[in-house]
Formats: structure tokens, C-alpha cells, sequence
């Protein structure tokens, strides 16, 4: 019995996802913010400084052009595509937007409410900021690129002409696939370590889990600890496959003392069929029709006790393999084995082997494995061919059983291997016995290292194939007990 499951941890599963996930968020809104200011404000002193010079540089040359624009009449607008060529050659410097806002005498904007187009409206502390000769600053989207308004000013009249735009341009692909990529890369960097210690202990959980359904009733969850809710459903499938050991052994081990104990009255039963068998062959009656229906009364009896002798015997057998006592194992020839098993059941015996034909294992109990195939073959087909082969593969031994019977549908060629289980078309009892004889077969099979199973023919023909694989040699991982089946 395994111990009582453990309380929960304070710093459970559920807590380390809400952690993980919150911290996911965080990580990325904070990258995300990084990612913007260094797009956005990083080179922010360098690029104005920048503007600055380049408009400076280009300051009497716009100056001069906008003169020849209005062609000296103050507050004619000049033409946009004119105002425009004027600032391509600044433009193509900076590698940037470059608008001009060309603006006339101060007393002329106030009168007519000149507000300059493009979306740039200064407040009066920002038109003194620029007049003093310090350059506007500003980001008309929040996340946008940078855009710098420096003034254009005519040093002959001692007063600012224009404005000039500079917008910075947007952010180029490689550096957006940058950012996307660091952005990505925090969320896997806080994701990946929560995943892979919670995936990589549940599917160690679930191949414990695969490999006690199948039988394996030692298997326990052996799985790192983390103080989380998969300990305790760790600790729970412990638990579980405890006690359903302790029960399935206890059934096994009582199956297995009531069919030892059922061997004692079967033997009285078959000397006493045996005394009256010979009292009735002693009647004075002769061969009477009283005296014959007693006789073949007998005979049915016997065959009765006989019948349920094997059963002991095959419930014994997979007891003591399923309880995981010791099998022989000696070295013998299989292929004198195999001759002598197919020639019972008449059927053909192939070797496709020239080397040693020795093999380690139980002698007794691998030909009760081949009789039970051949015994089922035959039933499938009293008269048909049945075909038994023997060959070498890779250092383990196979032996093929194949009939020419109706065959084995593929979605019960499992479930034939379980105890009691019969198909539809054996289900009589003069058709088959109780369905014990594949189970034992292959507890046999497993308690040799090997495998047993049930398939097509390959040449396309009607009836079942069983495929029989057993080391050469006695590896010494291999178990010497069968594997505990449910």
C-alpha cells in the first residue's frame, strides 16, 4: 500500500501558470514599450542635431527661392509643387519627409488667422521656442517616428519665413522583424521552462500509465517532483495501481489455490469412473441397451473429468506464470519440438534454418504453447492444410502457425488473447474449449522474453496467422517470469 497522498503545495500548478502568464504579459508589454523608445527616441538628440545642420545648411537657399516665389508681394501664397521643390534636395539628404509652411509678416497672420497647413499647430510657447532658435520636437502618432520643426529665416529682413516639417521616416522591415522576433522570443523564453516541466512529467505519467494497462502491474510513477498538482496525481496512480496489484493478485492467488485444491476430487472422480468402467465391462447383463447407455454414460463422464483436469491444469499454469514463479530453463532442440507437435495434428512442418537449432527455455511449457496453436488451427479447419515454420531472425526464433479456417477479424485479434474469450463461431463446446488456451499461450510466450500474435496471411488466402518470436538465447535482461496480466 503506498502512503497517503500528499496535502497540496502552497505554490501550486494553478499558481505557477497565473505567474507564468502574468509574467508573460508584463515581459512583453515591457519589450514592446523598449522596442518603441528605441525606435521612436533612441537617436533622438543625434537626428535633430541632424536637421538642424541640413536645414541651416539649406537656409539662404530656401530663402532665396521663396523670394522668387512671391516675387515681392507680401502675402501672396506661393505655389504648393514650387514650395515643394524647394526642400526635394533637404529631403533627399535626410532620407526623410520634408515639408515647408512658408508664413508672412506676424501682423499679416494674425489679421487673416493664418494657421499653416499639414497639421501643425504651435502653441505661443512653442513659437517662442522656435524664434529663440531651438528646434520643436514631437510625435504625432504615440508611437510613431520623430518629427522636427525648425524655421526657415531671412536674415536680411530679420525675420522667419517659413517653417520647415521634417518627419522622420517609419520603421524599415528588417528592423520591425527584429523587434517582432525579440518580442516572441521573451514570451517562449517565460513559456518554454513551465511547458516542458509540466508536458515532459505528464507524458512520463501517461507511459506509466500506457505500461500499467498493459499489465505491468509493478509499474509505479517515478516522475521529478515540483511540489504541484502532478504529485499529487502522481501520488494518486501510485496509490490506484497499489491496491488494484494487491487485489488482482489476491484474486490470482485464490484462482490458483482453488484449482490446486480442485485436482485432489477430480483424481478420486477418475478412479472411481475407472472402477465402475470396469464393473460395467463385467456385467452379467451382457451388452444389453441399459448396460450400453451406462457405458456411454461413463465415457461422457470421463471425458467431463477430463476436460476439467486440463482446465485445472491450464488455470494452474497461468497462475504460477502470472504470479511470477520461475520457470525452467534449459537449453533443447526446437526443431525436434516442432516436428513432433505439427505430426499430431497433422500438419506441415517447413525449417528454414541450417545453423543450431538450440534454443533456452521450458521445453514442456513451449510445446503446450505450440499444441494449443495447432489444436485451434485444426478446429478452424478439420480437413484444411495447416502450415508450420520454423526460421532464424535476427537471434530470435520464429514460429509461424497458419490455417486455412475462417480467420481471425482484425479488431479482436487482441481480444482473443484474453482469458474466457472464444469467437462467435467456437462458442459451442464441442467447437473449442473455454478460451484459455491463446491467454496461456502467450503468458508462456511473454515469461520466454517473446511475443505472440495474431495476422493476415501475407500470400492473401483465407485463414489466420500466428506469429511466434523467441530469443535464441536467454538474454539476461529478459525476466524469467511472465509479465502480470489483467
Amino acid at each position: 500500500m503506498s502512503e497517503a497522498a500528499p496535502r497540496p503545495a502552497r505554490r501550486g500548478l494553478f499558481f505557477r501558470i497565473v505567474v507564468s502568464f502574468v509574467g508573460a504579459v508584463l515581459l512583453f508589454v515591457a519589450a514592446s514599450v523598449l522596442l518603441t523608445l528605441l525606435w521612436t527616441r533612441g537617436d533622438g538628440t543625434a537626428w535633430v542635431s541632424r536637421v538642424v545642420e541640413s536645414v541651416d545648411a539649406h537656409n539662404d537657399e530656401i530663402v532665396e527661392g521663396l523670394r522668387e516665389l512671391v516675387g515681392g508681394e507680401e502675402g501672396k501664397p506661393p505655389p504648393p509643387d514650387a514650395v515643394h521643390a524647394l526642400v526635394q534636395p533637404l529631403a533627399d539628404e535626410l532620407g526623410a519627409s520634408v515639408d515647408l509652411v512658408p508664413v508672412g509678416p506676424a501682423k499679416h497672420a494674425r489679421r487673416r488667422g493664418h494657421r499653416p497647413p499639414g497639421g501643425l499647430h504651435l502653441d505661443s510657447r512653442e513659437r517662442r521656442q522656435v524664434r529663440r532658435g531651438a528646434p520643436v520636437v514631437s510625435h504625432p502618432r504615440r508611437f510613431g517616428p520623430p518629427r522636427v520643426v525648425w524655421r526657415i529665416f531671412d536674415a536680411q529682413e530679420a525675420r522667419m519665413v517659413a517653417f520647415v516639417i521634417v518627419q522622420k521616416p517609419g520603421n524599415p522591415p528588417l528592423a520591425i522583424a527584429a523587434g517582432m522576433t525579440l518580442l516572441l522570443g521573451s514570451l517562449f523564453a517565460v513559456a518554454w521552462p513551465l511547458a516542458r516541466s509540466l508536458t515532459g512529467r505528464l507524458r512520463a505519467l501517461e507511459q506509466k500509465t500506457q505500461s500499467f494497462a498493459a499489465g505491468e502491474l509493478e509499474t509505479r510513477a517515478d516522475i521529478p517532483k515540483r511540489g504541484d498538482e502532478v504529485d499529487l496525481l502522481a501520488s494518486a496512480f501510485n496509490d490506484m495501481a497499489a491496491r488494484i496489484q494487491q487485489l488482482i493478485l489476491g484474486q490470482r492467488t485464490l484462482l490458483t489455490n482453488v484449482s490446486h485444491e480442485l485436482r485432489t476430487p477430480l483424481a478420486r472422480m477418475r478412479v472411481l469412473l475407472e472402477i465402475l468402467e470396469e464393473r460395467a465391462a463385467k456385467s452379467p447383463y451382457g451388452e444389453d441397451p441399459g448396460t450400453a447407455r451406462v457405458r456411454q454414460g461413463l465415457e461422457e463422464l470421463h471425458e467431463d473429468v477430463d476436460e476439467m483436469n486440463r482446465l485445472v491444469e491450464d488455470l494452474l499454469t497461468s497462475g504460477r506464470l502470472e504470479l511470477g514463479r520461475a520457470i525452467e530453463h534449459r537449453p533443447f532442440d526446437i526443431d525436434e519440438l516442432g516436428t513432433r507437435v505439427a505430426a499430431k495434428v497433422d500438419a506441415s512442418y517447413t525449417r528454414k534454418a541450417d545453423d543450431s537449432l538450440e534454443i533456452e527455455g521450458d521445453p514442456l511449457l513451449l510445446e503446450r504453447l505450440l499444441s494449443n496453436l495447432l489444436a485451434n488451427a485444426r478446429r478452424a479447419g478439420p480437413k484444411a492444410t495447416i502450415e508450420v515454420l520454423l526460421e532464424l531472425e535476427d537471434e530470435n526464433w520464429l514460429v509461424v502457425v497458419q490455417d486455412e479456417g475462417p480467420g481471425v477479424p482484425p479488431e479482436r485479434r487482441e481480444e482473443i488473447f484474453e482469458p474466457f474469450t472464444r469467437l462467435d463461431s467456437a462458442r459451442s463446446r464441442d467447437a473449442g474449449g473455454v478460451g484459455l488456451g491463446l491467454h496461456l499461450s502467450r503468458q508462456i510466450a511473454r515469461a520466454h522474453g517473446g511475443t505472440l500474435r495474431c495476422l493476415d496471411r501475407p500470400d492473401g488466402k483465407q485463414g489466420a496467422r500466428f506469429e511466434l518470436r523467441i530469443p535464441r538465447e536467454r538474454s539476461p535482461s529478459a525476466s524469467a517470469k511472465a509479465p502480470a496480466t489483467t
